[in-house]
Parts: C-alpha cells; sequence; structure tokens
C-alpha cells in the first residue's frame, strides 16, 4: 500500500478549485474564469499520482493491478452513486428525449469516455444549451480516467531506463504544443480530450523533481506560496473561455498551482490553504464536485429563472454542501485509503457545510 502524509495544503487547493468551479456553474458575477479548477484539479492529481507510482517503483512494490484497484476504489464509488441518483431523477422529471440523452451520457460517464462523447457530439460547453446535459462534469473524470491508463505505464518505462523526468518533460511539451497547433482548427478537442491535457497533468509530475532537485529556504518558500495564489485567484477572476490565445492562459492556474504545492504548508500563505474550513471542503471537494452540476441542471429545469436568483443561488449551494457532505462519510469514506483521508476532527468542521 503506498503510504504518504495527509498534505492540508493540497486539500486547501483542491477547496479553491471546487469552489471556483462550483461558483462558474452557478454563475456568480465574477467567477467566468472558475472553469480552470478543473485545470488546478489536473496539477494535483498530476503530482499525486506520479508520486505514488514513483515511491511504490523505488520500494520494489509497485503493481499495476494494485494501482488501478486504488484508482478503482477511490473513483467509482462516488460516480456509480452520483449517476445512479442523477439517472432516477432524471426518470421522474425528464421528458423522453431528454431521457434519452441522460442515459447515453451515464453510459458513456460510466465508461469513462464522456469527454470524447461532448468532443463528438457537439461544441455545448461553454454554450446556452449546455444545460440541457445533466452529467456534463463528468467529461474531466473521463479524461482523468483515460489519462490513468497512459501515465503508469510511461513512468515505469521511463524509470526503467533511468528517464523518468525527462520523459515527463517532454511529454508535457508535447502535449502543450499540440495544444497550441491544433487549437486553432478544433478548440474543443483541445478542452475535452486527455492528449491535450498532459501538460497539466506532468506540470504537477515536475513538481516531485523541483522537490528532490532544489532546497529553497523560508523566503522562497514564501514567494512561491503566494505567487502561486495569487496567479490561481487572478486566473479565476480574470480568464475569459471566449479570450483569444486561451491554451497560453492556462499555464496561469497551472503554475500557480505547481507554485503553492512546491512551497509546502510551511508559509504564512499557506495557512489560508489549511485553515479547518478549507481543509473540510477540500475533504469533500471530489463529492462536491459530483454532485453540483446535477443539483444546478435540476434546479434550473424545476425552477426556471428562479433558480437563478440569489435565493435560488444560496439554495442549491446549501443542497449540495449537505448531499456532498453526506456523500463523502457515507460513500467515499467506505472506499478510499487511510492515507487519502482528512484527519479525524473532519465531522466536526464538515457541519458548517
Amino acid at each position: 500500500m503506498t503510504i504518504h502524509r495527509f498534505r492540508a495544503e493540497i486539500a486547501g487547493l483542491r477547496a479553491i478549485a471546487v469552489v471556483s468551479v462550483v461558483l462558474f456553474h452557478l454563475k456568480v458575477g465574477g467567477f467566468d474564469g472558475g472553469f480552470v479548477g478543473v485545470d488546478i484539479f489536473f496539477v494535483i492529481s498530476g503530482y499525486l499520482i506520479s508520486g505514488n507510482i514513483l515511491r511504490d517503483l523505488h520500494a520494489g512494490r509497485f503493481s499495476f493491478g494494485q494501482f488501478y484497484i486504488r484508482r478503482t476504489r477511490r473513483i467509482y464509488p462516488a460516480l456509480i452513486f452520483t449517476v445512479v441518483a442523477t439517472y432516477i431523477t432524471g426518470a421522474l422529471w425528464c421528458s423522453p428525449e431528454m431521457f434519452l440523452d441522460l442515459a447515453k451520457e451515464s453510459t458513456h460517464a460510466l465508461l469513462s469516455i464522456s469527454n470524447i462523447q461532448y468532443w463528438r457530439e457537439s461544441h455545448r460547453y461553454f454554450a446556452p444549451n449546455s444545460e440541457e446535459l445533466a452529467l456534463l462534469h463528468c467529461w474531466s473524470l473521463s479524461a482523468e480516467e483515460q489519462f490513468y491508463l497512459v501515465w503508469p505505464v510511461l513512468i515505469v518505462l521511463a524509470t526503467k531506463f533511468g528517464r523518468t523526468f525527462q520523459v515527463i518533460t517532454i511529454a508535457a511539451l508535447v502535449s502543450f504544443a499540440l495544444s497550441i497547433l491544433i487549437a486553432k482548427a478544433d478548440p474543443l478537442a483541445v478542452f475535452f480530450l486527455m492528449p491535450f491535457r498532459i501538460f497539466e497533468f506532468g506540470i504537477g509530475a515536475l513538481v516531485l523533481l523541483f522537490e528532490a532537485r532544489f532546497r529553497h529556504d523560508k523566503s522562497i518558500a514564501e514567494g512561491l506560496s503566494a505567487a502561486g495564489l495569487l496567479l490561481i485567484v487572478a486566473s479565476v477572476f480574470l480568464i475569459r473561455s471566449d479570450m483569444p490565445h486561451l491554451e497560453w492562459a492556462i499555464l496561469l492556474p497551472c503554475l500557480g498551482g505547481a507554485a503553492t504545492i512546491w512551497a509546502g504548508n510551511e508559509t504564512r500563505t499557506s495557512k489560508i490553504l489549511t485553515n479547518p474550513a478549507m481543509v473540510a471542503v477540500g475533504a469533500i471537494s471530489y463529492s462536491l464536485y459530483l454532485c453540483h452540476w446535477p443539483i444546478i441542471f435540476f434546479g434550473r429545469f424545476l425552477f426556471g429563472d428562479q433558480a437563478n436568483t440569489w435565493v435560488g443561488i444560496l439554495a442549491m449551494a446549501v443542497v449540495m454542501g449537505v448531499v456532498a457532505t453526506a456523500m463523502y462519510l457515507f460513500v467515499e469514506r467506505r472506499f478510499i485509503q487511510p492515507s487519502d483521508a482528512p484527519p479525524t476532527n473532519f465531522p466536526r468542521y464538515s457541519a458548517a457545510f
């Protein structure tokens, strides 16, 4: 079993990422760039997953079977719960035509090909009719699960030849170069498809190289932490989905996330991330991400314009917090690895959400 210490600042980073996405989808003013929360999640995944693989390889205990068992236990219970709950709700409320679309979405989400479906079928994500898709947000999970198919193989082979970080760097650069080249011809391919997202996972993985090769003192750590958080916040407020050269802009939150992770949890800025409330939100971030869009979808479907008022937004946010906390406590925690769980005082703070 892979053992690593709980990283409170990463939990806090997850909190910022998921809250940004939720506020973006709730259409709260000023958070037009909140979709970059997904990019931050990819950086975090690249760091944690690559670190786990490398630790197991160096300890001589890496197993593809165990890796995929752990990933399945971590991802699928809450995903299956979300898909089934959404499907049942759709059966009760959706028209036959919408329900057929939902059935297809559900199948593709469970098969981890949602991103391919949405890329092939429409240009919906940033369009008004994206609200007709109850499981649209599962595209990012599909991209991440596809990443898990290729990344362990790449790292194992690279490590065998003693070129781990050289290969990771090349993979990240090739992925980013391809995203630049393809963006003009097919921007939605760059948005949805895994090969064009590998550079984000790679940025997270390269933090491991910097941790191993470069020892920073306290002043440098303070600078990295402050600059990283500033880049993330600026990205959420300033980046727009329709801005030119978006693929270059996406580097900002990715580098901000990487700098924040590299800085660690001993800086003054990191105290923002490691306070109990942020850690609690970070703990439920996966469940919150899963449940937030179906709640918004059905809220708007059932209540129309009322759902977009401040009262409606607040009501949906409260429902999200309650559902996400329940999912975390009664679904996720039954399957996740002990080292992935936050400190045992989590329930005390989860009541706030």
